[in-house]
């Protein structure tokens, strides 16, 4: 770190710059969470010439990330090469943005388990329609054979019937002893 103003060094937490630069020995392992991110961003300069919002995961003075979005360029002036730019902390917004990639999965997942038991609340919905359907034909179908058996049976009852009530009649019509004609009236 060759220059760093004051509120570079308080988003890291320190007090100073001067206490930040002496701090920062190395800046691939000292500053950077992922040592492979500095060679990405270094990359990118070189080929573009600068970067613009390249965000970065940094370590803080107490441990913990700093997540900065980075401008910066390449500044040439004769023969000396120098890499300028800032830093903007953006870490509420990313940890903003994991929160809701969280409650986003969250929900997914929630709704994917919703969908499940809906689906198979649905299934056995349309069993239990099929099997009341099933039911349903069944009893109709059986009170239609019992319909056609009764009707079957009074009219095979009914036709002997007429002829035992006709023959009765013409029986009671005759002489017949008072024995005879109380069976007859029986009948």
């Amino acid at each position: 770190l060759l220059a760093v103003n004051p509120a570079f060094a308080a988003m890291f937490g320190y007090e100073t710059p001067e206490e930040i630069k002496t701090a920062i020995i190395d800046l691939k392992t000292d500053l950077y969470v992922n040592p492979e991110d500095r060679e990405k961003l270094l990359s990118k300069l070189w080929i573009d010439g600068k970067v613009n919002e390249f965000e970065l995961p940094f370590k803080h003075k107490d441990g913990s990330v700093v997540w900065a979005a980075n401008n910066a360029r390449i500044v040439n002036q004769g023969d000396n090469s120098w890499i300028e730019g800032s830093l903007r902390d953006v870490t509420k917004r990313r940890k903003a943005e994991l929160e809701l990639h969280r409650t986003k999965s969250e929900l997914e997942k929630t709704v994917i388990k919703r969908t499940e038991q809906l689906t198979l609340t649905n299934k056995e919905l349309r069993q239990a329609h099929d099997e009341l359907k099933e039911a349903k034909d069944w009893a109709e179908s059986a009170n239609r054979l019992k319909s056609e058996f009764l009707a079957n049976m009074s009219h095979e009852i009914r036709t002997p019937m007429n002829g035992v009530i006709g023959m009765t009649s013409l029986l009671m019509q005759t002489d017949m002893s008072e024995q005879q004609l109380d069976y007859a009236q029986t009948i």
